[in-house]
């Protein structure tokens, strides 16, 4: 699965767009404000009109390596 890693303009909005995605996408919250989201959830955040800039484009297993060390650290 393709997974995205974005960032929100602020804590309004960052707040509004991952209570929403929770309930039914998957959501890993990285350091410093990043959020790894599924190609479906970012889908859902169009249709929701909310705004995000889109980090990096990767793959699960780069996401899941990325929350290890972020929990190792």
């Amino acid at each position: 699965m393709e997974m995205v890693r974005v960032r929100f303009p602020d804590r309004e909005t960052e707040a509004k767009a991952i209570a929403r995605l929770v309930r039914r996408h998957r959501v890993v919250c990285l350091p410093e404000g990043e959020f790894e989201l599924s190609e479906p959830a970012l889908a859902a955040l169009d249709e929701l009109g909310m705004a995000y800039d889109v980090v990096a484009r990767e793959g699960l297993d780069h996401a899941l390596k990325a929350l290890r060390v972020a929990v190792a650290a």
